[in-house]
């Protein structure tokens, strides 16, 4: 019996020490990111948060100026700050619900987002820029970020919602 008991904690000790498989986020997992100062914005977002469960605690409303296809580093931070100060602590990813801006400096919004800004993440023409540490990352959970605007024309709410659905 205490051989089969040793056998067991073995066993045990062995599997807890192996990472967990990376499961789906579930709705209080993400957090939609709305601009407040694009209508387009406000729909889509309430909308996929509603399609989604999203929690109301998870929709963060920030003000970012519109018709313009790039932010500074400055804006971007400011930003960044204003969705930090409002992101729960179980929050693992972002859905950016605007079209524009799409660029940082440098950088795609998203990967802003997902890494902060760091110029490490810029290339010029076909060179490698800084490989992203989420790849193949073994972690349980990996923050991710999804643009509701890739589910279909992002300045067309029918289009979008398409893809929502």
């Amino acid at each position: 019996m205490t051989r089969i008991r040793t056998i067991l904690l073995i066993a045990f000790c062995i599997g807890a020490s192996l990472p967990l498989p990376a499961r789906a986020l579930d709705h209080t997992q993400l957090a939609v990111i709305i601009n407040t100062q694009d209508p387009l914005s406000v729909q889509i977002g309430e909308y996929y948060a509603a399609k989604r469960s999203i929690l109301f605690q998870n929709l963060i409303r920030v003000a970012i100026p519109t018709g313009k296809a790039s932010l500074t580093r400055e804006e971007f931070d400011a930003v960044k700050a204003q969705v930090d100060k409002q992101t729960l602590p179980q929050v693992q990813a972002y859905a950016l619900t605007w079209a524009e801006p799409y660029r940082i400096g440098c950088m795609s919004v998203t990967t802003a987002f997902a890494f902060g800004y760091d110029p490490a993440y810029c290339a010029e023409g076909c060179k490698l820029s800084q490989p992203s540490r989420y790849f193949n990352s073994q972690h349980a959970t990996v923050h991710a970020i999804e643009n509701a605007a890739d589910h279909g024309d992002c300045r067309d709410v029918v289009r979008v919602r398409e893809g929502i659905d």
